[in-house]
């Protein structure tokens, strides 16, 4: 996978550069924000992984045969960054994070400007302006898409097809949001529709599927794209939940136990709670929501998962996954390079560590 993304991030960080700066001059024109929040963007754009959009850059290339339409696929890869981007800044105000990717949120970057020029509620408009700078990247993404060059039947799908994912992860977001309100156990069919949503067809399945429309494979190629995007970004979803407990600082890059301090609703969390008994429970039930929770309350949900097998049934969840995804690509019809680049995606998915 991160061969895949070293051969595209090159030709999409120069399109997005060479995209915002443009930007930057027309929002100049506009008031003296204009090029504020381009410059604020570009930062946080430019210094994410950009897998999305070497996703649809990879998916268009493999499925256009001898006549690969770069621009278009730029294009395209440029706008769902965007909505990445955008999504995070919007996620940082509703999880009141304050750090992203090792810098300032830009809702925080905005609230330090606030507080140096003595506004009373900095705190507010800071969230205030990183909702306007979302909102901005939302549209500069679908500026982008409306300017792609295809058949009108094929950009009439793409279009739908953007627009419709992105409004269910906004309902998968609203469902994530409610589930940490819960105070009963939720199902673990309820969290893998979380997860499908949220993660897996954002992430995986609606880049590959951008891909293949811009190149102009058949609908049924792009549905077959769609399901293995699924299978990728659920199991992707379920190791992160995974390493997210049982990692360590260092080799994961961030705090451990985050998900088990924000009560957040996982697939270890639901089969725990499921499977615990009434005195367990008590111990848990204590220690998931409690944002002052120890390396020792750590290591006893490590146990007690570790003692109920959770390990070995989400093995076997995963497993059932990665079979799936197997047979969908080799129903693919590409060459054997592109069938391999899907599957060291998958093994990629299965085998990482941060």
């Amino acid at each position: 996978m991160k061969q895949v993304l070293l051969e595209h991030r090159l030709s999409m960080k120069s399109f997005l550069e060479s995209f915002l700066d443009s930007k930057s001059e027309d929002f100049s024109s506009v008031n003296e924000w204009g090029s504020d929040v381009i410059s604020r963007l570009k930062g946080f754009v430019l210094n994410g992984k950009l897998v999305r959009g070497c996703l649809v850059l990879m998916s268009a290339k493999m499925f256009s045969n001898s006549i690969y339409d770069e621009e278009n696929a730029l294009k395209a890869a440029a706008a769902i960054e965007l909505v990445h981007s955008s999504l995070l800044i919007h996620d940082d105000i509703i999880d009141k994070d304050d750090l992203r990717r090792g810098s300032p949120a830009i809702h925080n970057q905005y609230e330090e400007y606030a507080s140096k020029e003595g506004f009373k509620n900095h705190k507010h408009f800071g969230a205030s302006f990183g909702i306007c700078a979302g909102d901005i990247g939302f549209f500069m993404a679908n500026e982008l898409l409306s300017s792609i060059n295809l058949p009108e039947h094929n950009k009439s799908a793409l279009l739908k097809l953007f627009n419709s994912e992105l409004c269910n992860v906004g309902l998968a977001e609203m469902q994530d949001i409610n589930f940490e309100y819960l105070k009963d156990n939720v199902s673990e069919e309820d969290i893998i529709n979380m997860y499908r949503f949220k993660t897996a067809r954002y992430t995986f399945s609606l880049p590959m599927m951008m891909g293949a429309i811009i190149a102009g494979a058949d609908e049924n190629t792009v549905n077959k794209l769609g399901l293995i995007g699924e299978d990728l970004g659920i199991i992707f979803q379920i190791k992160d939940d995974e390493l997210g407990i049982f990692s360590d600082e260092k080799t994961l890059g961030k705090s451990i136990g985050i998900d088990i301090k924000d009560n957040k609703k996982t697939v270890y969390c639901t089969l725990l709670m499921s499977d615990s008994n009434d005195s367990e429970l008590k111990i848990l039930k204590n220690i998931f929501g409690n944002k002052n929770i120890t390396n020792e309350d750590i290591d006893t949900v490590r146990r007690i998962i570790i003692d109920k097998g959770i390990h070995e049934k989400i093995s076997s969840r995963i497993k059932s996954l990665e079979l799936e995804a197997i047979t969908l690509i080799d129903m693919l019809n590409i060459d054997d390079n592109s069938r391999n680049i899907l599957f060291k995606i998958l093994k990629y998915n299965l085998d990482r560590t941060s």
